[in-house]
């Protein structure tokens, strides 16, 4: 019996405890595509969209920082909280960062989009939408950060939640703007219709964010939000998801197989854009008459693409010349493999290292 009445009672469980576990899973989630994303970027060019997304992610993962120490160091959850204007401050810094991470990554994606065009007009849009979603974080950082008591960030008035109400109905205009300007891009390509959608499906996956902010904001209402542990909880959950899947976002589309199918397609005529593909794209070369196979003129093609690549030193999307230097590089090309076919040598000669490995207007993929 005295046994019995000496052993420590077991903790309760606290429903803290479960937005911890979602935060440090998501959290290592996130951190293994960014690094995906840093390692494939290490040898390419960086733009400025690869520096906001790097912002994008510390924002991130300071956000989860700021709920670990409301947790851990300030119990919140617990049945005597330590510090409770802490933890609420805490919670209330977590809002901040979780419009800086979202925004940023809006601007990075918007940026991202920019580059994989060098028509001038798709530029100016390009900016234009990362100059929205730049104006969309600001403004909305201040209508959070700037409230009347800074110890109580979850206030459930009615007037508070209507700031977040404009806070998150526009973030949802900013991401259909996204949306329709990778539309714009992608429908322009000379490719198949199936690939197409698949491209329009990738992009796509954002949108995946609009029914998590209206249930985020839906768990915010003052019909339904209470100022308790347990609502507190659920609204941090829905909001980590939709931090994490922002920044995943990103990653996927610089993974290869999303640009080799982008760059499988060139801008229709009179479309006004040049998708000339650094990474995956090659010109379409001529048969051999030789009696090479197909697999040894793919190899052909692949080796002049990796020597063009290292004396270049670009990697990555950017179109590297306009169609005039390319018109003008073909023409004096075409006239040297003319000469060499007179000859009596039919097979393929590599170009200088200092060409660009287009030889006609309409690029395929290598990998054909």
């Amino acid at each position: 019996m005295s046994d019995q009445a000496s052993a420590p009672e077991l903790p309760t469980f606290s429903i803290a405890n479960l937005l911890l576990v979602v935060t440090s899973i998501l959290l290592v989630c996130t951190t293994l595509f960014a690094a995906v994303r840093v390692w494939a970027k290490t040898q390419s060019q960086w733009h400025w969209a690869d520096y906001v997304f790097l912002g994008g992610y510390v924002f991130c993962a300071a956000q989860c920082a700021t709920i670990c120490l409301a947790i851990g160091r300030y119990g919140f959850g617990a049945e005597v909280a330590v510090n409770e204007i802490g933890w609420k401050k805490a919670l209330g810094a977590s809002q901040i960062l979780y419009i800086l991470s979202v925004g940023t990554s809006r601007c990075s994606m918007a940026l991202f989009l920019r580059n994989l065009s060098r028509d001038k007009k798709d530029t100016k849009v390009g900016v234009a939408v990362a100059a929205i979603a730049f104006i969309w974080t600001v403004a909305s950082v201040l209508a959070i950060a700037i409230r009347g008591d800074a110890s109580t960030p979850w206030p459930s008035d009615s007037a508070f939640f209507g700031r977040w109400v404009g806070v998150e109905v526009a973030a949802i205009l900013v991401e259909l703007t996204i949306w329709s300007f990778s539309i714009m891009l992608i429908w322009r390509l000379n490719m198949r219709v199936q690939k197409r959608i698949k491209l329009l499906l990738i992009f796509a996956y954002r949108l995946l964010l609009i029914p998590a902010i209206i249930l985020r904001l839906w768990r915010l209402g003052p019909s339904v939000y209470d100022n308790s542990t347990e609502a507190i909880v659920s609204v941090n959950i829905l909001t980590q998801i939709i931090i994490h899947a922002a920044v995943i976002s990103e990653c996927v589309t610089c993974l290869k197989p999303f640009l080799q199918t982008f760059h499988e397609g060139v801008a229709m005529p009179g479309g006004g854009s040049n998708y000339w593909g650094a990474l995956t794209n090659v010109s379409q070369m001529p048969q051999s008459k030789s009696g090479g196979t197909q697999e040894s003129r793919k190899s052909r093609i692949k080796f002049a693409e990796r020597s063009w690549q290292e004396n270049s030193g670009n990697h990555g999307l950017r179109p590297l010349a306009d169609r005039a230097t390319i018109t003008t590089k073909i023409m004096s090309d075409r006239k040297e493999r003319q000469s060499q076919r007179a000859e009596g040598d039919d097979d393929i000669e590599l170009l200088p290292s200092s060409a660009i490995h287009v030889q006609r207007t309409t690029t395929v993929s290598a990998f054909r």
